[in-house]
């Protein structure tokens, strides 16, 4: 069984530190083997349903677990406050232009 460490990791362009998961196969403290790494956004859903959003993870350490997959998998946390994950992961704004009173057309520009 693959284990799950965690620790923090201050970001240059955030005010609070991000909490990083990894996944390490089992076969990793003891191998000197190359390990291929996955990066994977929403580090608190990758691997444990009691603290992912809305309770149920994408059980990321069952799947590596039982398919014996030699793959080391690391996470960062987004950022939980308001509506700035969104504007971390992509630098797009989305704004709503009204061209009438019934029709509403989306437009996307990026910030300069």
């Amino acid at each position: 069984m693959g284990k799950v460490e965690t620790f923090q990791l201050s970001i240059p362009f955030s005010q609070s530190p991000r909490k990083i998961w990894v996944y390490l196969p089992s076969s990793y403290k003891k191998s000197k083997k190359h390990y291929d790494v996955l990066y994977m956004f929403d580090g608190h859903n990758l691997f444990f349903d009691d603290i992912a959003t809305y309770g149920k993870s994408w059980g990321m350490k069952k799947y590596l677990d039982e398919s014996n997959i030699d793959l080391v998998v690391v996470g960062v946390d987004c950022n939980h406050i308001g509506n700035h994950r969104l504007s971390e992961y992509c630098r797009n704004t989305f704004r709503i232009l009204a061209k009438s009173a019934s029709r509403r057309k989306y437009h996307s520009g990026l910030d300069s």
